[in-house]
């Protein structure tokens, strides 16, 4: 059977519904399993896969002003560069903005969470978890409301 992946996901639209012509910010919370981590974005080498978040969608939505946050070092032989890592609850936030001219109701958005989880010296595949949802899209006057504020900073 397949294991239960290192990391899952959710994510927090900070309205109920898009605003169109208009910016909705977004909270991707991450979870990552205990005794695992992933890449931090931007990574500490190169060769290292960073954590990040892709959307799309088949309406004009798209993410933008994506933060990340400081990841923290792992501790490394000596001698050895620390890697700066992920693991824990992990919040990275950005923005979605729906395009004035869309006419459609309704957004379908996929949001994919690419990263690569490392276990001790053992790292996996590159992988990448897939999130796909639908929102509402309104005009900015009709009652759009604040939904998720408890998961943005103040």
């Amino acid at each position: 059977k397949k294991e239960a992946r290192p990391i899952k996901a959710k994510i927090y639209p900070f309205y109920n519904k898009l605003p169109r012509g208009g910016k909705c910010p977004v909270a991707i919370e991450l979870t990552v399993a205990e005794g695992w981590h992933v890449n931090a974005n931007p990574a500490s080498e190169d060769y290292l896969i960073p954590t990040e978040v892709k959307v799309s969608s088949g309406q004009k939505v798209r993410l933008t002003r994506v933060k990340y946050p400081e990841g923290h070092e792992l501790s490394a032989e000596a001698g050895e560069t620390p890697q700066v890592v992920y693991d824990g609850k992990v919040m990275i936030y950005g923005v979605l903005e729906t395009d004035a001219t869309e006419l459609a109701e309704q957004a379908e958005v996929t949001v994919e969470i690419h990263y690569q989880a490392c276990r001790d010296k053992v790292c996996e595949r590159p992988d990448k978890l897939r999130l796909v949802g639908k929102l509402q899209i309104a005009d900015a006057d009709s009652g759009i409301q604040k939904i998720n504020e408890a998961q943005f900073p103040k």
